[in-house]
């Protein structure tokens, strides 16, 4: 990780990636993976919690409610 991303978990006071990696929220282990680990699209851990998200039944739920 470059210096530009490590200053804002001083901000936090700690570094809170593993605990949104182990939330049990699939988007948050999503966008962190994108965002804070910069991972890349073909990495097989970000395509599995891309995966999650469309299953989640959250998700879904949120898709059919979106006019057609």
């Amino acid at each position: 990780m470059g210096l530009h991303r490590e200053r804002w978990t001083t901000l936090l006071g700690g570094d809170p990636r593993e605990w949104l990696l182990a939330c049990d929220e699939p988007a948050a282990r999503w966008v962190t993976l994108v965002e804070l680990f910069d991972r890349r699209a073909d990495d097989p851990e970000l395509i599995a919690a891309h995966a999650a998200v469309l299953a989640d039944p959250g998700t879904k739920t949120l898709f059919e409610r979106l006019p057609v």
